[in-house]
């Protein structure tokens, strides 16, 4: 590979960033920024009835991209399927920030969610990629 191939993490992270994110549904919720157990975050919810769920879903990326930002998509599909408020953190990310950074920012959430008065009967965690890793931590 040429030296000119090659971007690098910053690069990779800023061409995911810019992904058009154009589905429909994301014009039947709201999204809020949020800070949950003192990691930013979105939170997702419909605009249509109440969200008597919450799902902290932990977004994928290798532990080294993705965001909140980009999983909009994703979020807003739960969001309008279940009736559920979707929370996604924008956990530290590798290299800056090694193991366990973002499971320690996880499990951050997952406390204040149920801190905040969430019943655990009406919370499920769960993410994709690296994020599943996380639920599973």
């Amino acid at each position: 590979m040429r030296r000119s191939q090659v971007r690098g993490i910053p690069w990779l992270r800023g061409v995911q960033d810019r992904t058009p994110q154009t589905d429909r549904v994301l014009r039947r919720v709201t999204f809020a920024p949020v800070e949950t157990g003192g990691v930013p975050g979105l939170a997702c919810t419909p605009d249509e009835g109440p969200a008597t769920r919450t799902l902290l879903y932990l977004h994928g990326g290798g532990y080294v991209i993705g965001s909140a930002a980009v999983s909009r998509e994703f979020m807003a599909h739960v969001a309008v399927g279940l009736g559920a408020r979707v929370v996604t953190p924008d956990y530290r990310l590798a290299p800056e920030h090694p193991f366990p950074a973002a499971q320690q920012d996880g499990i951050a959430v997952y406390r204040a969610l149920l801190a905040e008065g969430v019943e655990p009967a009406r919370l499920a965690v769960g993410g994709d990629s690296a994020g599943g890793g996380l639920t599973l931590a």
